[in-house]
């Protein structure tokens, strides 16, 4: 049982575990971590608890990001529940309670919820919390498709503005996901987009630069 006469605060989001709250110990450093934060990263937070194995902070809200802290709780939610931390029929921590977590104003986490009910990825039973809608998987991966996409037309859009062709845009996405692979140590992204097809794409352009060099 976690010892509540000391506050217990969770190293991936840097929030205090509460009463009732579910968690996990790692078995290793006996670091302590809200059950959904371990769920989503697959590992203890310490670094080199597992033979130096990295993980990101992706349950953090970043006050300097420019995108609001409303916004950005109600992104962390519905990822989660894309990748399935949450499932259907499971009950949210209480406004009161994520507020506490994030450390942030009580009325921003109501709003994020709220947003996310009007999606239908949310639904609150009075008296008894806000849980997870059926169906909201779905709806929450279309919803997670349709953010990134948005974010990589800005991103594209950007490339072109600074007089980047297909192919260069091209390079520079393999070589972002590469690293951003790599820092996540996510082999399945690494193999799949990384060391196959990938690969020979950027040995092939490497080696017609050669060429074209030399000629």
């Amino acid at each position: 049982m976690i010892d509540r006469a000391q506050a217990v605060t969770c190293p991936f989001c840097r929030g205090e575990l509460l009463a009732g709250e579910r968690w996990w110990r790692c078995g290793g450093c006996k670091t302590t971590h809200h059950w959904e934060c371990h769920a989503l990263h697959g590992a203890c937070a310490v670094f080199g608890c597992r033979k130096d194995e990295t993980v990101t902070d992706e349950w953090s809200i970043n006050p300097d990001d420019p995108v609001p802290i409303g916004e950005q709780i109600a992104y962390r939610v519905l990822y989660a529940i894309a990748r399935g931390v949450y499932l259907p029929g499971d009950k949210l921590p209480t406004v009161r309670e994520t507020a506490v977590r994030l450390k942030v104003n009580p009325n921003t986490v109501s709003k994020a919820f709220r947003d996310l009910e009007r999606d239908g990825i949310l639904v609150s039973r009075r008296g008894s919390g806000v849980f997870v809608r059926e169906g909201a998987r779905e709806a929450a991966r279309a919803r997670r498709q349709s953010l990134v996409l948005e974010r990589f037309e800005r991103a594209v859009g950007e490339a072109l503005d600074a007089g980047l062709d297909a192919e260069e845009i091209q390079e520079v996405l393999v070589e972002a996901l590469e690293r951003a692979a790599h820092l996540r140590r996510d082999e399945d992204v690494v193999e799949a987009f990384v060391h196959r097809p990938w690969t020979a794409y950027r040995k092939g352009r490497r080696s017609a630069a050669r060429k074209k060099g030399g000629a």
